[in-house]
C-alpha cells in the first residue's frame, strides 16, 4: 500500500517539521524560511562544488595516467611475460593508485569542512531531525494494511493522506510528542547529535505504542520549576555575555552558588570537606563559571575557573566531571581571561598554570614549543593529547599525535576525521557511546590500540586498525560475570576479529568471551574468567597471563607464565626449557611434587595448598639462576611448609600472609648473604631480625 497524494503528504511533513500550524499565511512564511535556508545551503555547497571540480580535474588526470600502465600490464599478463618492464609498470601503477586515493580523501575532507550537520544552526537541526524521524518512523505505519489513521483509499487501494484525520490519530499524537522531544533535546544537547538520522535510528526498533511513554519520562525530567531556576542563579554576578551562543561568564559569590556549581558539574567544588567554601569567604580564592543561559531553564555551567588574587594566577579551569574543558568552550573562556587578567598572550603568560592551558587549546609539541590548537596545526606533531570525542573536529587537521587519548562519546564522523592524523598509540578512555559499527580500520599508523572503560551498549562491531602490534581492553569492572555481560556493560558482545591484525604481538584482555587471535601473537595477558584458550596453537608465544591456564596446552618455549587457577598435583615444569618467570596462585589439587626449569629466575607462589606427601621443606637451592622469590602462606595448610631453602644467587625474598608458620629461612646455599633483600610482615619480620641478630644477614633494603 502506498500514499496516493504523496506530494501533499510530503509538503505536510515539511510544515510539521518546521513546527507551524497548517494555514496558508504560515505556509507562505515557512516557504520563505526554507527558501532562505536553501539559499544559505546553496552558497555553502557552491563552494563545495567548486572544490569538487578542482579535485575532479586532478582525479581525471590521475585516471588517465593510470590507464596507460594498466593497459600495458594487461598485455604483459596476457602474454605471461616476466620482465623488468613488468615490475616497473606495477610500481608505477601502484604509485598512481595511491595518489588517486589521496585525492579522493582530500576531496571528501574539503567538502566536509565546508558544511556539516555539526555546524548547522539549532533551528536547522530541529527541522531536519524531525522531518527524518517523520519520514522513517511514521510513513511505513501509515501504509500498513490496518490503515491506523482511517484514511480513504483510491481505486488502486492506496491511502489518501488527510491532515485532519492524521492529527486526530494516535500516529499524529506520537509525532507531536517526537517533535517536542527532538526540539527540547536539540536545545539541551544539540552538540551531541551526530546527524539527521539520530532520532530515527534511536526509535527504529521501539514499538510505536512504547514511544510516548519513553518521551514522557524524558520531558518530565526536563521540566524545571521556578525554585530550580532561581537556585541556579542565586549568588552569581554576570561579568561577560556572549549573546550569539547564549553563554555568559558569572562570578560565584556565595556558598550556595559554589555548591550548585559543584553539584551541576559533578566535581568537588561544593564539597564541605574541601577548603573552597572557606577560601571563597575569606577572599583567598575567586570562582567563576561559564554558563548556558536559556529562557525558562536553569543556568547550566560548562566551565569552572578558580583564580588566586594573591598570586594573580588562574589555578584551575575544569570541565564537567573534573575533566579538561571541552574545546567547544575554550575560545569564550580565553576571551574572558584576556580581559580579566589584562593579558593578550595567554599561551606564554605565567598567570595561568601550565597544566591548565590545555583547557584553553594550548599544548606543547615535541620540541616543547607552545601550540595553539585553534591556529594552523597542519604541520604540528604532539607527543600526547587527551580530549573529548566531540572535540575532534577542532584538531582533525593536526599532523601527528604519538599518544592520543579520547574520552566521552565518539560518533562515526569523529572516528572518520581522526584517521587523518598520524597516531601511534590510540586509547579510548571512559567512552560512554560509540556508533553501531565503530570502524577504526583506516588508522594505518596506529601500533597500539586500547579500550579502557568503554561502555557502549549499542555497539555491535569494532573494526580494529590492521597494523596494530598491541591491543589492550580493560572494562574497569571488578567482576565480569555472565549477567553484566548480557547487559552489555562489558565488551563481551562486541565483534572484534583480531585475526586480521597480522602484526599483532601483544594482547591484554579482561573479558571472558573467546576472541580469535593471530597465530603470530607473542604475549597474552590478563585473560578473564572462562577464557579457555588452547595456547599450544601460538608457537611464538613468550608470555601467558590468564585467570586459568592448562599447562598441558602451553608451548614449550614459553618464557613467562602467570595463572590465578591451575590443576596442581604432581607438577613438572622442566619441559619448559626457556621459562624464566612463573607466578602461580590457587591450585585445584594439592601439590605432591614441584619441579621447576633449571633456568628459572623469578618465582611467585601465593595461596597454594600442598599435600602431606610433599613434606615440610620447599627446596629452591637447586636453581642457580633464581634471583627473586615471592611467597604468600596465608592459605597454606597448617604445619606444612616450615622451611625454605633459598638458592645460591638469590637477591630478593618477599614473604606475605597473616598465618605464616615458617620457623626457618635456610640461607646455607646463598653465596652473598649480606646482599639479600628480605621483605615481609609479622612473623617474616621477626624471623629476619632473629637472623640479623645471629649475624646470618647484615644488611636490608626496604
Amino acid at each position: 500500500m502506498h500514499i496516493a497524494n504523496f506530494e501533499e503528504y510530503k509538503a505536510y511533513q515539511h510544515y510539521f517539521s518546521a513546527d507551524v500550524e497548517n494555514n496558508q499565511a504560515e505556509r507562505d512564511m515557512v516557504a520563505d524560511y526554507f527558501e532562505g535556508r536553501r539559499a544559505r545551503l546553496k552558497k555553502d555547497y557552491s563552494a563545495a562544488v567548486k572544490v569538487m571540480e578542482n579535485f575532479s580535474i586532478s582525479l581525471n588526470e590521475n585516471k588517465a595516467a593510470l590507464f596507460v600502465p594498466f593497459e600495458a600490464l594487461k598485455n604483459l599478463y596476457k602474454n605471461k611475460v616476466n620482465t623488468d618492464e613488468k615490475q616497473k609498470l606495477i610500481a608505477e601503477y601502484q604509485a598512481l593508485l595511491e595518489e588517486k586515493n589521496k585525492i579522493i580523501k582530500a576531496r571528501t575532507n574539503a567538502i566536509n569542512k565546508l558544511y556539516s550537520f555539526e555546524r548547522a544552526p539549532k533551528e536547522d537541526k530541529k527541522y531536519v531531525c524531525i522531518y527524518y524521524a517523520f519520514k522513517k518512523l511514521i510513513t511505513a505505519k501509515i501504509c500498513e494494511e490496518s490503515n491506523p489513521c482511517g484514511f480513504d483509499k483510491d481505486a488502486k487501494g492506496d491511502v489518501i493522506f488527510d491532515v485532519e484525520k492524521f492529527e486526530q490519530s494516535y500516529l499524529g499524537e506520537v509525532m507531536r510528542g517526537l517533535r517536542d522531544y527532538i526540539s527540547a533535546y536539540v536545545d539541551n544537547y544539540g552538540h551531541e547529535i551526530p546527524g539527521r538520522s539520530y532520532f530515527a535510528d534511536l526509535f527504529q526498533d521501539v514499538k510505536i505504542e512504547d514511544i510516548l511513554p519513553m518521551l514522557d519520562d524524558f520531558m518530565k525530567s526536563h521540566q524545571y520549576n521556578e525554585n530550580e531556576i532561581a537556585r541556579s542563579k542565586i549568588g552569581t554576578q554576570v561579568l561577560m555575555r556572549f549573546p550569539k551562543k547564549k553563554l555568559q561568564i558569572v562570578r560565584l559569590l556565595t556558598a550556595d552558588a559554589i555548591k550548585y556549581e559543584g553539584s551541576a558539574m559533578h566535581h568537588c567544588l561544593g564539597d564541605e570537606n574541601q577548603p573552597y567554601l572557606q577560601k571563597n569567604e575569606s577572599g583567598e580564592l575567586q570562582f567563576f563559571s561559564l554558563r548556558k543561559e536559556q529562557r525558562n531553564m536553569p543556568s547550566i555551567p560548562h566551565a569552572t575557573i578558580i583564580y588566586n588574587p594573591r598570586t594573580d594566577e588562574v589555578e584551575q579551569i575544569r570541565g564537567r566531571g573534573d575533566k579538561n574543558l571541552s574545546l567547544r568552550y575554550a575560545k569564550k573562556v580565553r576571551e574572558f581571561l584576556r580581559e580579566f587578567l589584562d593579558e593578550d598572550d595567554l599561551a606564554s603568560t605565567f598567570k595561568i598554570r601550565e597544566n591548565q592551558k590545555i583547557c584553553l587549546g594550548y599544548v606543547r609539541d615535541g620540541n616543547e614549543d607552545m601550540v595553539d590548537l585553534f591556529g594552523d596545526i597542519r604541520e604540528v606533531a604532539l607527543p600526547e593529547l587527551g580530549i573529548k570525542g566531540s572535540d575532534i573536529p577542532y584538531i582533525h587537521e593536526i599532523k601527528a599525535i604519538y599518544c592520543f587519548r579520547v574520552f566521552g562519546a565518539l560518533t562515526a564522523r569523529d572516528i572518520e576525521q581522526a584517521q587523518n592524523i598520524d597516531i601511534q598509540v590510540l586509547n579510548l578512555n571512559n567512552i560512554n557511546n560509540l556508533p553501531k559499527v565503530a570502524d577504526f580500520s583506516g588508522y594505518d599508523t596506529v601500533k597500539e590500540f586500547g579500550l579502557y572503560g568503554v561502555m557502549a551498549s549499542d555497539t555491535e562491531q569494532i573494526k580494529l586498525p590492521k597494523n596494530i602490534e598491541k591491543f589492550v581492553s580493560y572494562s574497569f569492572f571488578e567482576n565480569i560475570t555472565e549477567s553484566n555481560a548480557k547487559k552489555k556493560f562489558v565488551p563481551q558482545h562486541w565483534d572484534m576479529d583480531l585475526q586480521r591484525c597480522k602484526k599483532l604481538k601483544t594482547v591484554a584482555l579482561d573479558i571472558s568471551t573467546p576472541i580469535k587471535l593471530p597465530v603470530t601473537v607473542e604475549e597474552i595477558e590478563d585473560l578473564g574468567v572462562n577464557f579457555n584458550v588452547d595456547f599450544s596453537r601460538y608457537k611464538n608465544l613468550k608470555k601467558a597471563y590468564a585467570y586459568e591456564i592448562d599447562f598441558d596446552k602451553l608451548p614449550t618455549k614459553i618464557q613467562s607464565v602467570k595463572a590465578a587457577r591451575w590443576k596442581g598435583g604432581d607438577v613438572d615444569f622442566t619441559r619448559f626449557t626457556e621459562l624464566k618467570s612463573l607466578k602461580l596462585r590457587q591450585n585445584e589439587k594439592d601439590i605432591t611434587s614441584l619441579k621447576l626449569p633449571i633456568h628459572i629466575k623469578g618465582l611467585e607462589l601465593k595461596g597454594l595448598s600442598f599435600d602431606s606427601s610433599f613434606g615440610e621443606v620447599l627446596d629452591l637451592s637447586c636453581y642457580p639462576e633464581l634471583e627473586e622469590v615471592r611467597l604468600d602462606f596465608s592459605h597454606y595448610k597448617k604445619n606444612m611448609i616450615t622451611k625454605i631453602k633459598l638458592p645460591p644467587n638469590i637477591k630478593k625474598v618477599v614473604l606475605g600472609g597473616e598465618n605464616i608458620s615458617i620457623e626457618t629461612i635456610d640461607m646455607q646455599a646463598v653465596k652473598n648473604k649480606s646482599g639479600v633483600v628480605i621483605e615481609g610482615i609479622d612473623e617474616a619480620d621477626r624471623l629476619f631480625r632473629r637472623k640479623l641478630a645471629q649475624g646470618a644477614i647484615n644488611s636490608r633494603e626496604m
